[in-house]
């Protein structure tokens, strides 16, 4: 399983990021990745490998890493045009999704409430958005409205498993693109997650 948002856990050091692209977590921030995560290399390490084949592999992530990672001072990265958040408590829901968006080629930046979307936003672009209604902290109808002020015309797709149509209408009056109640087939999910970036002023 891939692992989701994180942060570190050594003091003096700034919160590493980490989101999902095609599978792959990215880092940015301290280099501290598990090496069955590492995109090079086997997953199960040969117990006879000699000390120049790990600083190769060690070499090749570090490698990895600078290329890719372009996106840690706001950029695009280039690893797909198209990037969405996904803002979710539920961790088993989170990755569900993730791993379905992940399948049609997006990057999917992960969030566990609307305010780890807000902070998470400031340092790396969206093009779409997908916001659970009900989060702790801050849910999707509260993180919306700020998403929008900070990214003017940014689709916003709101979700629930209490979705009613008064809170439906009360989404689309305050600027949601879609509201959609859980749990959503993949097949409507992946076509309004299509449509929305479709429809994103961000793309180039």
């Amino acid at each position: 399983m891939i692992p989701d948002v994180g942060r570190s856990q050594t003091p003096g050091l700034a919160p590493p990021l980490f989101f999902r692209a095609w599978g792959t977590v990215i880092l940015t921030g301290p280099l501290n990745w598990p090496s069955r995560h590492c995109p090079f290399g086997s997953k199960r390490q040969d117990a006879h490998s000699g000390l120049a084949s790990k600083l190769s592999r060690i070499s090749n992530l570090r490698r990895f890493l600078l290329v890719g990672t372009a996106f840690a001072i706001g950029h695009v990265t280039m690893f797909s045009p198209r990037r969405i958040l996904l803002a979710d408590d539920d961790l088993s829901i989170r990755s569900g999704v993730a791993d379905l968006l992940e399948a049609i080629g997006l990057e999917v930046l992960l969030a566990s409430d609307g305010l780890e979307a807000l902070e998470l936003v400031k340092f790396i672009p969206v093009h779409a958005a997908l916001l659970d209604m009900q989060m702790p902290l801050c849910g999707g109808l509260e993180a919306l409205p700020l998403l929008r002020q900070r990214f003017a015309g940014l689709p916003c797709i709101v979700y629930s498993g209490n979705l009613t149509e008064a809170t439906a209408i009360m989404a689309m009056e305050i600027g949601a693109f879609a509201a959609l109640r859980k749990p959503v087939e993949p097949n409507l999910l992946r076509a309004e997650v299509l449509r929305a970036i479709e429809s994103s002023p961000y793309l180039n």
